[in-house]
């Protein structure tokens, strides 16, 4: 009787690892069973588990490394073209050095009053 007990509760940490997002293989791995056990009795407990849990994590990851990228650049720009700011004082003020300033002026194309259009800019003032 005390196998049948031990079965499970272990099916029902299975089953609510499941719910929580957690892979077969890693379920499997933990419990020294393959990943089609896992599915079985997973699906015997009414657990479904969705497809492409991983991808769907790594696309929101890379949407809010987007979303912070473009708020940066736009506190950039508006330290630059609102404020006046040179590059250097923006890079200060944000706490940024000045060649990610740099970066982000070239990728979205901030104009400021400090920069005269010049490719040899950085060289002429040196």
């Amino acid at each position: 009787m005390m196998a049948i007990d031990i079965s499970i509760t272990r099916n029902e940490d299975i089953a609510e690892m499941a719910r929580n997002g957690v892979s077969f293989a890693q379920i499997g791995r933990h419990f020294g069973i393959t990943r089609e056990r896992v599915r079985q009795i997973a699906n015997s407990r009414g657990v479904k588990h969705v497809a492409g849990t991983k991808m769907r994590h790594r696309r929101d990851a890379i949407e809010q490394h987007r979303a912070a990228r473009a708020e940066l650049a736009a506190r950039v720009r508006y330290e630059i073209e609102g404020n006046g700011l040179s590059w250097k004082a923006a890079a200060a003020k944000l706490g940024l050095n000045i060649g990610s300033i740099e970066r982000i002026i070239i990728r979205n194309g901030i104009r400021s009053r400090h920069h005269s259009g010049n490719p040899n800019f950085r060289k002429a003032r040196a």
